[in-house]
């Protein structure tokens, strides 16, 4: 007898008429093998479902069977499933490949214009930079010597820079050791000579042969040279070494990229080196231009039209400029736009010119002289026929045919022929970073001891020396004093001195030959200040100082009076100022005469700094007065013995 086991497949074909395939899986006892027998029931078994109803009894179950769960019992797929897969890989490939060349071209496209962008921006610093000093692209500065084969490779003294503080040291040096053999290294084309003259008496000198000597008058008309020693003082650096008497060499249009202060090695621009025992660094400072000159000279056109001032090839090409200009613009309101501005106005004998002199503050030297005085100078100023703008900015600068047109922050428009940037300058300290030396982020300059080293046998000197004054705090000072003053003692503690630095350093401005004054100390117009005036005499005023001391370096002449004296006794000092006052009698002026008179600069109640106003030979007394950090309750006590009342 056989029984349903299972039911394999059941297949539902055609129409409703309900014909089936059954392919029906019995089991049958009887076999032996235990394996089952398969039946086909043929398709039209159920066709005529009214012709054999008990047929359909004998069958146990008639039902759609269930999915197989045996894979090789699985039905063969009926479409090409093999080659759609290829297809969609091959698909997703190109869209992969597609992709990587998309973000590959992006990323070039990027990096290229970062490149590009980078590229123009170098050179537009590049640029900048070179136009810092618009005379370089005009003269070809020549070494001397032309090969670094001829400096020597080993020096007992090496001053980097050929300025006042060098030729101080080296002097210094010299004293102390007669047999010392110096070599200086200077950028500059000259042997050392002095800067103060170059914005002032060098103008009035008429004649023009002698300013191309670099001879100057004296306001007194005595004719002296700019530089401090003749050529032939100085000797060939090829004999430096062998001299038996020691000497001097300056090579020049030479400069020094870095230091190693632990080897005692400077390194000159080709990259020789230089051994050293002691050496100076007082490599000065370089004259800035402000922002909107920084851009425009960018421009060639503009770039030949501005001039900066520092020295000899600055003053040469400056007069240069003042004598081809119809009209020319000075911009700064400081010492030295001040000075250069009267000295043009005074050379302009017939006033054929126009000379403007624009700054921000509202008055000449407005950062330094208390407001009134500032405004009163203003109109010394103007009266040497300038046209001073106060309060004035130049915003805008454009090439006009063959000048330039400034645009000011007040709506006006100036033409001009050439421009003067006198806007301050900055310590050089360039080789402070690759020599690991430390720089005030402040006030810049080389950080220094009171000794003025910066490491051992590394001494600095002049513009770019960051000093601590016990006195006055951490200062940096650019002016002609400090550099004799801080090189000198540099030179002597170079020879073993070890003296300290308290030294207070003067300054001193003249406004051509009638209006001149000497400055000490912190000098600051936002300071309080104190000023005490009288009448001014016809020698009251820096010819007639000259005249009587045939020497227009001011710091050159100082008289010490005998209580300044360490080595006089209190009581004679006490009485020395007693009789000072007593002989100090008062004279009454008339109106705001700022004739001369003394300005007391005051920090917490203590006066830090001191302006002579066409008072001259009297530093030493203002020296003691900041000397002596005390609170005066009369001022004008103290000013009686600066002498301004005698007549």
């Amino acid at each position: 007898m056989l029984r349903v086991k299972q039911l394999s497949k059941l297949f539902m074909v055609n129409n409703p008429v309900k014909t089936y395939c059954t392919r029906i899986l019995l089991e049958d006892k009887s076999n032996s093998l235990g394996t089952g027998t398969v039946y086909h029931i043929p398709k039209n078994f159920y066709s005529n479902k009214g012709k054999d109803a008990n047929t359909e009894k004998k069958i146990p179950s008639i039902q759609d069977c269930p999915t197989p769960n045996l894979m090789s019992q699985s039905p063969e797929p009926k479409c090409a499933w093999e080659n759609q897969d290829n297809n969609n890989k091959k698909k997703k490939q190109r869209v992969l490949w597609w992709g990587l060349l998309f973000t590959a071209v992006t990323l070039g496209a990027v990096w290229y214009i970062g490149f590009m962008d980078y590229k123009q921006e170098k050179i537009v610093v590049k640029k900048k930079e070179k136009k810092k000093k618009p005379k370089c692209s005009q003269r070809t500065r020549v070494k001397v010597p032309a090969e670094s084969t001829h400096i020597p490779k080993q020096v007992p003294y090496l001053l980097i820079g050929g300025g006042t503080a060098s030729f101080s040291a080296f002097r210094a040096i010299k004293s102390a050791d007669p047999m010392a053999k110096v070599l200086v290294i200077s950028n500059e084309a000259f042997y050392p000579y002095m800067r103060p003259p170059l914005s002032k008496e060098i103008w009035f000198n008429d004649d023009a042969e002698a300013v191309k000597k670099l001879m100057f008058k004296q306001w007194n008309g005595s004719e002296r040279s700019l530089f401090y020693e003749p050529d032939d003082f100085y000797i060939d650096c090829t004999q430096l070494m062998s001299s038996p008497n020691g000497g001097v060499s300056v090579i020049r249009g030479w400069n020094v990229t870095h230091v190693d202060a632990i080897e005692r090695l400077a390194f000159l621009d080709d990259g020789a080196p230089i051994q050293y025992e002691k050496c100076l660094i007082a490599t000065g400072a370089t004259p800035r231009l402000s922002a909107v000159f920084q851009a425009a000279c960018a421009d060639d056109a503009i770039n030949q039209k501005v001039k900066l001032y520092r020295n000899i090839e600055d003053f040469e090409d400056v007069l240069e400029a003042f004598e081809e200009s119809t009209n020319i613009a000075i911009i700064g309101g400081g010492f030295l736009g001040s000075e250069l501005a009267c000295a043009m106005g005074r050379k302009d004998k017939s006033h054929k010119k126009n000379i403007y002199q624009i700054f921000r503050e509202g008055g000449n030297m407005g950062k330094i002289l208390p407001e009134y005085l500032s405004f009163w100078t203003t109109e010394k100023v103007k009266a040497e026929g300038v046209e001073v703008m106060t309060n004035t900015e130049v915003v805008g600068v454009r090439a006009e045919k063959n000048g330039l047109e400034l645009s000011l922050n007040n709506g006006k428009k100036v033409y001009v022929d050439n421009v003067v940037v006198t806007v301050g300058v900055e310590p050089n300290t360039d080789i402070a970073e690759k020599s690991d030396l430390e720089v005030d982020p402040d006030l810049g300059g080389f950080l220094v001891n009171t000794e003025l080293q910066a490491r051992t046998d590394l001494y600095v000197a002049g513009d770019c020396a960051c000093f601590y004054d016990p006195k006055l705090g951490r200062r940096r000072i650019e002016h002609h004093d400090h550099a004799v003053v801080s090189g000198r003692l540099a030179g002597e503690n170079m020879t073993g001195a070890r003296k300290p630095y308290y030294h207070q350093s003067m300054f001193w401005s003249d406004l051509g030959p009638d209006v001149g004054y000497e400055a000490i100390g912190i000098v600051d117009s936002a300071l309080p200040t104190v000023g005490v005036f009288a009448k001014a005499t016809d020698e009251d005023n820096p010819k007639a100082f000259v005249t009587a001391t045939d020497e227009g370096i001011r710091s050159n002449v100082e008289e010490v009076p005998k209580e300044c004296d360490k080595y006089v006794s209190p009581e004679l000092k006490q009485e020395l100022q007693e009789s000072r006052k007593q002989a100090s009698v008062p004279n009454r002026t008339e109106g705001e005469d700022f004739g001369k008179g003394v300005v007391f600069y005051l920090r917490n109640d203590i006066v830090v700094g001191i302006v002579l106003w066409n008072v001259f030979n009297r530093m030493s007394i203002a020296r003691q007065v900041l000397k002596d950090q005390k609170k005066y309750d009369d001022l004008n006590e103290v000013a009686k013995l600066f002498n301004i009342h005698e007549e």
